[in-house]
């Protein structure tokens, strides 16, 4: 009897151990499957940058391809100005190519207003002004703001401009003569008053520099409620002069600053960018351009988490890419020849090797969604829901890191990032691939 009881208590001893080992393993082993899921998740993150990179055809760069088949913003090409005018010579009420739209949309007039005027190279440019420089209207009305701002993010309904950087991220842009600046000789910080809102566009006087009108939009906000911004130019390396007569409005024609408000300038750096401006409104047309959704199967990205299916992450969540596209504005100073509406174009093409490219970054939000944000949505809820996808995987990921610095010095990070981080007060771990960059 003595040797039964000892018995029981050995038992009990045992099984309280092994109770507590249990214990101990069961979270490492929501570790261990955590973690592969996470290694799972880098790697299809992977095959979708490199699919994506591998899109080609013959006769057209990767960028353009992708540019036009997955609808990414800017224009195709600038159609020369003979071609235009001709075009509205043959066929009064023929509506205008993709190519020349954004000389026929200008002002927002529509192209019969527009035809009315369109007889010659003189009231074509007094139709656009300033004559000197400067973009199309309708350049500004399709990709303005460059950079997203707050409000555009955080509306009931998210905007859908299109992204579209004027020179290459990361990269010096150009002069007005097309020659490319030089970083190391970096202009003085210089302060400019917004003196009225009238135009789509910032404009300033720049003594120095044969007198041009520099023309450039706003980058990013940095205040709530577009109270305060600042605004980069391409100026000669020695320019110390003000700007002056800065004029700026939303695209809805509401002002983006208060009158009177100093905004700082700087010139001749690469323009301020970072991965978390990049727009994931173009992912599932994206996706389908790299073969991850097949034709057809749009819908069943939006509803189907299965952890099997090539658009959602290991743990059934759906994969998010973020972009922005380079291209050049179509040129307006004064250059001859009939080709000067893609002078831009020509001198990116001779100083960066290529004159439009795609940024994109592949993301996941990981294993566990904030309550806001939708398992499941319809094509009406696209923009909401790549949003909300996209604002966890940014705040989590830090994507803010990456800015037009990364490509120069140490990167923040290579390859897939996973991090713990932390949105709206909750604890997030999100997946996120460095930028890649198609040509």
């Amino acid at each position: 009897m003595r040797r039964l009881a000892l018995t029981l208590i050995e038992v009990l001893v045992v099984m309280t151990i092994i109770a507590v080992l249990v214990g101990l393993l069961i979270p490492t082993i929501g570790y261990a499957r955590n973690l592969a899921h996470g290694f799972d998740t880098a790697q299809r993150i992977e095959a979708i940058a490199r699919a994506l990179g591998g899109v080609a055809e013959s006769g057209a760069g990767r960028a353009q391809l992708l540019q036009e088949q997955a609808g990414l913003g800017g224009v195709l090409d600038f159609a020369p100005l003979k071609a235009v005018m001709q075009a509205a010579q043959a066929n009064a009420s023929a509506m205008p190519t993709d190519a020349q739209a954004d000389f026929v949309q200008m002002a927002g007039s529509t192209w019969v207003q527009q035809r009315a005027i369109v007889q010659s190279r003189e009231d074509i440019l007094e139709a656009m002004p300033p004559k000197a420089g400067g973009v199309a209207a309708s350049w500004y009305a399709t990709t303005w703001p460059w950079h997203w701002p707050a409000s555009d993010w955080e509306g009931s309904t998210p905007g859908s401009i299109p992204p579209v950087l004027r020179f290459p991220w990361g990269r010096p842009g150009l002069r007005l003569d097309g020659t490319q600046c030089d970083p190391s000789r970096p202009a003085a910080d210089v302060v400019a008053k917004v003196s009225e809102l009238t135009l789509q566009r910032w404009e300033g006087k720049i003594s120095g520099i044969d007198n041009e009108t520099i023309t450039d939009v706003p980058n990013a906000w940095v205040a709530r409620g577009d109270q305060s911004g600042s605004l980069s130019f391409l100026a000669d390396a020695n320019q110390t002069a003000p700007v002056t007569n800065l004029a700026a409005v939303r695209s809805d024609g509401s002002p983006a600053v208060l009158p009177g408000t100093n905004l700082p300038v700087t010139a001749n750096g690469a323009v301020p960018f970072d991965l978390g401006q990049t727009s994931p409104l173009r992912t599932i047309q994206l996706l389908r351009e790299a073969g991850v959704i097949g034709l057809g199967e749009e819908g069943k990205y939006r509803t189907d988490r299965s952890p099997s299916r090539p658009w959602n992450d290991s743990w059934g969540n759906p994969l998010i890419i973020g972009y922005v596209l380079f291209q050049p504005e179509r040129c307006r100073r004064t250059k001859t020849g009939d080709l000067r509406r893609a002078y831009l174009l020509q001198a990116c093409t001779q100083q960066y090797g290529f004159n439009r490219a795609l940024y994109a970054a592949v993301g996941s939000a990981g294993p566990e969604l904030h309550s806001s944000i939708k398992k499941t949505w319809t094509a009406a809820d696209d923009a909401i829901a790549l949003r909300d996808y996209w604002f966890q995987i940014r705040a989590g990921a830090a994507a803010h890191e990456w800015t037009e610095d990364s490509f120069g010095q140490t990167p923040p990070w290579v390859g897939v990032r996973r991090r713990w981080g932390k949105y709206q007060g909750s604890d997030v771990h999100c997946v996120l691939g460095a930028p890649f960059a198609i040509r």
